[in-house]
């Protein structure tokens, strides 16, 4: 079925051949990604390959592409074209295999990366190599107030905000 419009859906790549799980404790490194011709720069499978040869597990992209050009997007600043995460041992090895790449496949595209911490508390259904899922992909990129220690900013997002955010919310997924 054609993808809905009004949708952003994630598109799973796998780096190497893996289940549906991953070790317990894979390093989990997030990437925002703004410029242009993003999509067949983040698909092309010479980054799968350059991602495996760092010993990435698997990799998910997240376009601002034509499928979602009808949806709402708020923020600040400059347009993020997409939304790349990286599971595996050497996320500073893959985040430099990820900036060659760009280089070349999408010249001027810029990055930030940071490692996570993901928290699984509802587990996506599982999609296959290259193919979107037709879920929407709703991504927050917050800052801690100043006025917040971690520890508060912490117990404010998981504790009392992400239990709210489930039942609210047509949730199929929440990390």
């Amino acid at each position: 079925p054609e993808p809905h419009p009004s949708r952003n859906e994630n598109t799973f790549y796998y780096c190497a051949r893996v289940t549906t799980w991953l070790p317990a404790g894979t390093p989990k490194a997030m990437f925002l990604v703004w410029g242009d011709g993003l999509g067949p720069a983040l698909t092309a499978p010479a980054l799968r390959e350059a991602l495996a040869a760092t010993g990435a597990l698997r990799l998910q992209v997240n376009l601002d592409d034509e499928h979602v050009a009808a949806a709402l997007r708020f923020g600040t600043g400059d347009p993020i074209g997409a939304v790349v995460s990286l599971w595996g041992p050497a996320p500073g090895q893959a985040a430099g295999a990820l900036a060659e790449h760009l280089t070349l496949a999408a010249p001027g595209a810029r990055t930030a990366g940071w490692l996570v911490e993901e928290r699984r508390r509802v587990d996506p259904a599982e999609t296959y190599d290259g193919s979107r899922a037709d879920v929407l992909a709703n991504t927050a990129v917050l800052r801690r107030p100043a006025e917040l220690d971690e520890e508060t900013w912490l117990h404010r997002w998981l504790v009392e905000h992400t239990p709210i955010a489930i039942r609210t919310q047509a949730t199929t997924a929440y990390l």
